[in-house]
């Protein structure tokens, strides 16, 4: 099946990692301005945190195209908001404001090759989740056949129709915007809020199973079969079936002979033999 496609995966959610390296959450947690705060190490583990992220991550594909750049001028821009409605000290508050500008501006100065004008924004903040689900919906509908057979399908599917019922209520506001504030490559109309993925079906634990094959462990036949194994080379399913004068007999579904240290040749007419006498008796 290849690696399950998690909730995770979302485009959306490419900056996570960076946003729980930098305790991000913490401070927009801060609700009122507190004496704490200010004594608080939070800028300076910014600075560190953030550079250790960014270290073992390749940056030209976190800020790949014009939404990444607008999408990390927002998490550093909503920083500023963060510390500047905390912080009423004018000195105080200039002097950490400056240096989230001051780490922004030189850590482009190293990285020339990646394009991200700081004045690259949303302008308006409710566009931001707007665009991060036209971007997700592209992906989900590029990969519905993956997402049908992740383990995760239900929790995207549900994701996704939850953060459309969010939006549907400023639907008309994100018409009149969006028509100021695009997306380079990335084709967003509003009316993309009209529509949901009621239509994908995730595909039952056990479907998934028996599409494994018979080299997952946890595989079993479909249809009522039983599987039988001999040891750990030989694997050989059957397929019980009743007939008409409601006698009994076994057919064979399917013999699967996995070859796990050598390449021997087996008699598979013996093991027949000896699975229809096991049975039958």
């Amino acid at each position: 099946m290849g690696t399950s496609i998690k909730l995770s995966d979302l485009p959306s959610r490419k900056f996570d990692g960076l946003k729980n390296s930098i305790n991000y959450d913490i401070l927009q947690n801060y609700a009122t301005k507190t004496t704490s705060y200010i004594d608080d190490p939070w800028i300076d583990e910014f600075t560190t945190n953030i550079d250790n992220y960014l270290r073992n991550q390749s940056v030209s594909e976190l800020i790949k195209n014009d939404k990444c750049c607008k999408d990390f001028n927002n998490i550093t821009q909503n920083i500023k908001d963060k510390i500047s409605s905390l912080v009423k000290d004018k000195g105080t508050q200039f002097f950490l404001l400056d240096k989230v500008n001051k780490w922004r501006d030189n850590f482009f100065s190293l990285h020339p090759d990646l394009k991200c004008d700081k004045q690259n924004n949303y302008w308006y903040r409710e566009l931001n989740d707007f665009y991060d689900y036209c971007e997700d919906n592209i992906f989900i509908e590029a990969k519905i056949g993956d997402i049908q057979k992740s383990e995760e399908c239900d929790s995207i599917i549900q994701n996704i129709n939850q953060r459309r019922d969010a939006l549907k209520k400023n639907q008309p506001i994100f018409q009149r915007k969006i028509g100021f504030r695009s997306i380079d490559n990335m084709p967003c109309s509003h009316t993309i809020l009209d529509n949901t993925f009621s239509f994908i079906t995730c595909m039952p634990s056990s479907q998934l199973v028996s599409e494994r094959g018979p080299h997952s462990a946890s595989h079993k036949p479909v249809h009522g079969g039983e599987t039988l194994k001999l040891n750990n080379l030989q694997t050989i399913e059957m397929t019980k079936y009743a007939s008409e004068n409601e006698h009994t007999y076994f057919g064979i579904r399917r013999i699967n002979i996995i070859m796990i240290q050598h390449k021997l040749c087996f008699n598979v007419t013996h093991y027949i033999y000896l699975i229809m006498n096991t049975i039958l008796h």
